[in-house]
């Protein structure tokens, strides 16, 4: 072991010892430094260029094939759902069946009326649906004529399309040119046998296909020229962007993710769940195209790295290596004694200010501890604060519940019911009772609340509730109460009238407050107001039902007030329907 220590300390010597200044290590860094970043790009080039780069393009191009296959994949399933629709157990293939079956004249008319507004409703719903209706055939399975198209129809076979693969009487189709006489741009196509009340039908649905234009933007975008191609479950092109050098029949090696190799060309293949295949082709010479650019990328990058290297070296001495020669210079005159010594006049800053620098640490320093020590004394008064708020509400409900025992045991029943209102209402508006806020637990609080003040007022009150399904719905808190108490007791007079109503479609539950009193001063249009406008903001009850909506529903809930002098006033909420799930997620 001491024979090798030796040897080491020899070989250090005889390569480092001659290295006494700084100015050598920075040229030896600068040297270290080029050949280190020269070794580490060419192995960068090696691995990446003949590897990674390969597995990259390959990535792109599934994954470019990915986005159009799951375009036309959407649009191929909504023509299957549109299909199962007109089928004689779809809802548009039960009127056309009835249509079929009856004989009456003005009957049979009332049915081709509303198999018309059926179709027509799918075919709004569906935009890119650029044609669909039923085809009659004969005994000889020959077309006879079209019924219910939605535009008029070209003299053609839907059936001698090339079709992409069938199971059972479903067929797709792949790209081809519409039959709406109307139009002449590229669709795909479903067409699928139904057996109706007078014979056999064929429902042929079409819908716009965008697929050449993403090829387009995709390729405009890669640099690269794209050919799209659909092959059937065999393998073979049906369609293809480029039929002069994939015409249709030619035969394909189906290898899902995988590159592959045709003649002059490479390309990845992604089968549908319908069972066919969607292939997307680049050339040979653009598929290594990236590989050369970058090739002349990486030079480029060597070139500017030991450019960078130089010229970071070069700062480094003039602007580091010179002042801290002059700095070193100046500590050895104060070494010296000599007394016309400058220490802290480098010409750079940092240098000199660095002993200046203690001082004003020390006072930031302590500033810092007294600014904490203050700090802290207010955070403890703060919780000390928090903790007299929340004791106050809990007597006063505790208070408030000796109240009601009391009541009881004197059997003073309208005292005890008082009471008892009074205490639901104020532990639920300080969240003790009801942790979750729901319409069930709103409508509660809103009777209970109503009930009192019918104690100290005469007036009528009708409830229309019909929310049933919507009952215990997430919602926010108390925003009920305060609306009902700004009509009770600001806007209605002695002997008024109050409507509250609530009614749901199942998305959103619409709350309306209606009452016949005196209004509200600063509304006198009639128009409905939002009061997130800053007409209303005076009004507590009316802030708070504002920020709780905001808080809880965000941008989704509308607050509108309408309200007329002499007339009454009406607000009205529109609420979206939330589950629990949603409001947990």
């Amino acid at each position: 072991m001491k024979r090798v220590a030796d040897k080491f300390n020899i070989i250090r010597k005889l390569k480092f010892n001659h290295i006494h200044s700084l100015k050598q290590r920075i040229l030896l860094m600068m040297m270290t430094g080029i050949a280190a970043w020269c070794v580490v790009l060419f192995v960068f080039y090696s691995y990446l260029i003949q590897g990674v780069e390969h597995n990259r393009i390959e990535k792109v191009m599934n994954s470019d094939l990915y986005h159009i296959a799951d375009q036309m994949e959407s649009s191929y399933s909504e023509l299957l759902s549109m299909s199962q629709q007109m089928l004689s157990t779809g809802p548009v293939g039960r009127g056309f069946n009835k249509y079929l079956s009856v004989t009456e004249h003005y009957e049979k008319i009332r049915e081709a009326e509303d198999i018309t507004t059926n179709i027509n409703t799918m075919a709004f719903s569906h935009p890119k649906a650029t044609l669909l209706g039923y085809v009659k055939l004969n005994d000889r399975n020959e077309i006879v004529n079209s019924e219910f198209t939605t535009m008029p129809v070209k003299k053609a076979e839907p059936r001698s399309l090339s079709s992409l693969i069938r199971m059972g009487a479903l067929t797709f189709q792949g790209i081809h040119v519409t039959f709406n006489a109307l139009s002449d741009r590229e669709v795909i196509s479903v067409l699928r046998g139904a057996k109706m009340f007078d014979g056999e039908y064929l429902v042929y649905i079409e819908q716009v296909d965008n697929s050449a234009r993403m090829i387009t933007d995709i390729s405009s975008l890669r640099k690269i020229p794209y050919i799209f191609s659909l092959l059937n479950e065999n393998g073979a092109v049906c369609f293809s962007t480029n039929e002069t050098y994939f015409p249709k029949g030619v035969q394909v090696a189906l290898q899902p993710g995988k590159l592959g190799e045709l003649g002059k060309y490479r390309y990845v293949v992604a089968k549908s769940k319908f069972g066919f295949y969607y292939m997307l082709t680049v050339p040979y010479a653009d598929y290594f195209r990236e590989e050369y650019h970058w090739q002349l990328g990486t030079m480029f990058i060597l070139a500017m790295g030991v450019a960078s290297i130089i010229l970071i070296l070069f700062l480094f001495y003039h602007f580091i290596y010179q002042p801290a020669l002059f700095l070193g210079r100046e500590l050895e005159k104060v070494k010296a004694g000599l007394p016309e010594t400058l220490l802290y006049h480098t010409n750079i800053d940092e240098f000199d200010d660095f002993m200046f620098s203690f001082s004003d640490m020390k006072k930031n320093v302590s500033s810092l501890e007294i600014n904490l020590r203050k700090e802290e004394c207010e955070c403890r008064q703060l919780e000390l604060e928090k903790l007299y708020y929340q004791i106050n509400p809990h007597f006063l409900m505790n208070a408030l519940n000796s109240l009601h025992w009391m009541a009881l045991k004197n059997h003073q029943k309208e005292m005890d019911d008082y009471v008892y209102h009074l205490n639901y209402i104020l532990g639920y508006s300080l969240g003790k009772i009801e942790k979750k806020a729901t319409f069930r637990t709103e409508i509660v609080s809103l009777e209970m609340y109503i009930e009192l003040q019918k104690k100290r007022y005469n007036f009528n009150v009708w409830l229309d509730i019909r929310i049933d399904s919507c009952m215990d719905c997430p919602c926010a808190r108390l925003i009920l109460q305060p609306l009902v108490e700004n009509a009770i007791c600001h806007n209605m007079d002695d002997f008024g009238n109050l409507w509250v109503t609530m009614t749901t479609n199942g998305r959103e539950i619409v709350i309306v407050i209606a009452d016949d009193g005196r209004g509200i001063s600063q509304i006198s249009s009639g128009e409905p107001v939002e009061i997130s406008s800053g007409r209303m903001n005076k009004g507590i009850g009316l802030r708070y039902v504002q920020l709780s909506l905001k808080q809880f529903y965000g941008d989704a809930s509308v607050f509108e007030i309408q309200s007329e002098a002499g007339r009454g006033t009406t607000v009205k909420l529109v609420l979206p329907v939330m589950r629990q799930e949603q409001r947990n997620a």
